[in-house]
């Protein structure tokens, strides 16, 4: 399927679509599943925020905006935020190494594990522990602005090694 493909069935779901939630559903569930099991590092946390994510796409779907991201970008972004949410008010640990192999087993995954060491520690701080700069460079004991480096840094060999579609 194409990035045309997913916004025409966003387009379909803001009409009330139940078939064009479905199709997204089945499409993008593994990828937000590893997204949300990385982050929560439990199965049943994992599927109580995809539960949330596509309850909140079902009754928001018309925040969409295809100038700002991918229908994939988006998606990820939401289940990354409940299941952030989920994890601040619930205390939750740190996902253990079976919820971070599921979570790398994507080409995006194999990506990130392909990065440099500083560099896949700041993205997988800030996207999967929700962390700022700030609170980076706290715990690595560096300043934000060598945080800031590697982070550019990351984003930018990913976009290299992701194959051609992939980028969220």
């Amino acid at each position: 399927m194409t990035a045309q493909h997913d916004q025409e069935c966003l387009r379909r779901v803001q009409a009330g679509d139940p078939q064009a939630l479905a199709q997204l559903y089945d499409r993008f569930t593994p990828l937000l599943f590893a997204v949300a099991l990385r982050i929560l590092g439990g199965m049943a946390e994992a599927e109580e925020a995809i539960e949330e994510t596509w309850h909140h796409v079902w009754r928001r779907a018309a925040a969409y905006d295809a100038r700002r991201s991918t229908v994939a970008a988006w998606l990820a972004m939401i289940v990354r935020g409940k299941a952030l949410d989920r994890r601040r008010t619930a205390g939750y640990r740190a996902p253990g190494a079976a919820a971070a192999a599921a979570a790398t087993s994507s080409g995006a995954g194999e990506a990130v594990m392909r990065l440099g060491a500083h560099e896949r520690d700041v993205l997988e701080l800030a996207y999967f522990e929700g962390l700022t700069e700030s609170e980076i460079a706290q715990r690595s004991g560096t300043d934000a602005e060598t945080v800031r480096a590697w982070t550019v840094a990351g984003v930018t060999q990913l976009r290299d090694l992701m194959p051609p579609g992939e980028w969220l």
